[in-house]
């Protein structure tokens, strides 16, 4: 049973409202929704001081920095998704990571389908095939007076755009109990899609709090 909603809480949507995994419409029986534990779709607290579930709200950039301490800085993750696009070919590139620009034209594809004129049709053929909107199954809030923007699911979980991969990556390592790359990705997989394991597996590298780990210092 999934635990109770607190009255507080808002749906989930792009708007960056938060919200709940389980509550959103997928017009399946089978929908993945993540387990009763650690998920930052379900309302309650989780043990991870300062640290919330990036969601797929426009990112504005945070006055001061965007460190955050016991995980890669943020100039050294930008340096490592560098890294990490430059390895791809340029055919790869421009959609190994789904960036606000891109999200934008995903989600006016997936909104406005073949009367979308700013899209080519291959694009919007690739955007069908790969993405759907979900709805949370609770139309309207009656705290908001407005009907919940859908979200973006790409294999029934929200896409994790590229302006918060590096809030992305240090919620769910955070999750993992700063565990390895194949905990990390699991973790990813339970709570975000179009997040690639490259990618983590450089980040899990570069982590000061793994590094002690890996050294054997009995704090940790």
């Amino acid at each position: 049973m999934s635990p109770p909603v607190s009255a507080d809480r808002k749906p989930y949507s792009r708007t960056g409202l938060k919200g709940v995994l389980g509550t959103l419409d997928l017009n399946s029986g089978d929908a993945v929704v993540p387990p009763t534990l650690d998920s930052p779709y379900y309302p309650f607290h989780v043990e991870i001081p300062q640290l919330e579930a990036p969601n797929q709200s426009r990112f504005t950039v945070p006055d001061g920095s965007r460190d955050i301490a016991g995980f890669p800085t943020y100039e050294q993750y930008q340096r490592i998704e560098e890294e990490y696009l430059t390895s791809l070919s340029e055919r790869k590139q421009p959609k190994a990571l789904i960036s606000q620009s891109l999200f934008d034209k995903i989600y006016a594809v997936l909104q406005n389908g073949s009367e979308d004129r700013a899209s080519t049709a291959q694009f919007r053929f690739w955007v069908r095939k790969m993405f759907v909107l979900a709805y949370p199954q609770t139309s309207f809030n009656h705290n908001t007076g407005q009907t919940p923007e859908p979200v973006v699911l790409h294999d029934k979980r929200p896409v994790a755009i590229k302006e918060r991969l590096y809030e992305v990556l240090c919620y769910c390592h955070a999750i993992a109990r700063h565990g390895g790359r194949d905990k990390t990705c699991a973790t990813l997989r339970l709570h975000y899609s179009w997040v690639p394991k490259e990618l983590t597996a450089k980040f899990v590298k570069a982590c000061p709090t793994c590094t002690l780990k890996r050294s054997g210092n009995p704090d940790f």
